[in-house]
């Protein structure tokens, strides 16, 4: 996996944590991700 990453530009691989709170966003980062995916399909439900 990580040599596709290379062949594609990529320096390495990146870890994305996930969360549908943009409160935890600074917990995630400290938890060493590089990146937080936001998931608000909560914030758009009836």
């Amino acid at each position: 996996m990580a040599k596709s990453c290379y062949k594609n530009g990529l320096k390495g691989i990146y870890f994305v944590g996930q969360s549908n709170k943009f409160e935890d966003i600074n917990k995630i980062l400290e938890a060493s991700f590089d990146a937080v995916n936001i998931n608000r399909l909560f914030d758009f439900c009836d």
